[in-house]
């Protein structure tokens, strides 16, 4: 990997990481847990991270929880009805970044070539720009990593040469820190919690998107 693509990609991963902390209740509505399992698992989470860091704190009688702790208040079987966008099992988290700039409405058109690939498929994803300007994409979806690289890759093989583009597909370790780095706005996510509306939006972002 080139110095320039390894810079972008650790600013991807550090920002990734920014601090987010959630109370109980945004806890529970983002993993769908009842208020018996939470106060189960806080009394485990207690034990197993006192002392480290700011990851669990008591203000005003009210717990603050770090988004790098919600993962383990999920249910540990799967859950029927998905009320919030972190309780889908997405497993890839997907970068594309071309050696020089396209408009957003090309990027757009590829993420259509993708989700029609997978037409059962979940997929979030956003458009931005590096540091220099240039349009990228990162998206998630449910899809496997090895499965939905190949098939990215004949895709953007019919639009760019192999050295036109870096692509990187990982497989997602935790959900609520690359969920809250695609959407980016913490104000925004809070808000698609318990929201099927927006969810559904949200998911099929860019589907009928019209320039």
């Amino acid at each position: 990997m080139d110095e320039q693509s390894k810079t972008q990609l650790d600013k991807v991963y550090r920002e990734k990481k920014k601090v987010i902390t959630y109370s109980g209740k945004e806890v529970r509505e983002i993993t769908g847990i009842s208020l018996r399992t939470f106060r189960y698992r806080m009394e485990e989470l207690k034990k197993q991270f006192e002392g480290v860091g700011n990851l669990l704190e008591l203000k005003k009688n009210k717990w603050v929880i770090h988004q790098d702790l919600v993962h383990h208040f999920f249910r540990k079987t799967n859950k029927k009805k998905v009320s919030s966008v972190y309780q889908i099992n997405w497993k890839s988290f997907i970068t594309w970044v071309p050696a020089s700039n396209f408009p957003k409405e090309y990027h757009t058109h590829l993420i259509r070539e993708v989700m029609k690939s997978f037409p059962n498929g979940l997929f979030l994803p956003v458009i931005e720009q590096t540091e220099n300007g240039v349009n990228h994409v990162h998206m998630i979806s449910n899809e496997d990593a090895a499965t939905i690289e190949s098939e990215i890759v004949k895709i953007l093989k019919d639009y760019w040469h192999f050295w036109e583009y870096r692509l990187e597909v990982d497989s997602i370790k935790d959900i609520v820190l690359t969920v809250n780095y695609v959407l980016k706005d913490e104000l925004a996510v809070k808000s698609i919690i318990k929201n099927e509306e927006l969810i559904t939006k949200i998911l099929n972002r860019y589907e009928n998107e019209k320039f």
